[in-house]
């Protein structure tokens, strides 16, 4: 917990921008309007339930992020990993939730924190 950062203006946890999604210090691809699989996510099983929608070729869900190009709609991330505009009252996209550590606090037995071999 102690290496947690807190933002004042995002807190601890929060939901990522486009801008981050298009950060490749981050992992991600530049292009707005590319597929990116770095940008793709899997919902949890309760979230499933719910009524998530899962593409059935990747198993990955689309979710929001906290860009709003106007007030009526905010950006999200398609089950594909490209930008889309959705209305923020659809119920069968999910979060991803996000926050900033220090990763000099943590210390890694495994892994290199790749997606292939990720920190344990």
């Amino acid at each position: 917990r102690k290496a947690i950062y807190d933002s004042d203006s995002l807190g601890q946890v929060f939901i990522l921008s486009q801008s981050e999604l298009r950060n490749a210090d981050y992992g991600f691809s530049t292009k707005e309007d590319k597929k990116d699989k770095q940008r793709c996510a899997k919902g949890t099983t309760l979230a499933v339930d719910e009524g998530l929608y899962v593409n059935d070729d990747n198993q990955c869900s689309t979710y929001y992020t906290r860009t709003a190009p106007n007030n009526k709609n905010v950006t999200s991330v398609t089950s594909e990993g490209s930008f889309s505009i959705v209305k923020p009252t659809r119920q069968d996209i999910g979060v991803r939730p996000a926050m900033w550590v220090n990763l000099e606090k943590i210390s890694f037995n495994e892994g290199d924190g790749t997606i292939q071999e990720p920190y344990r």
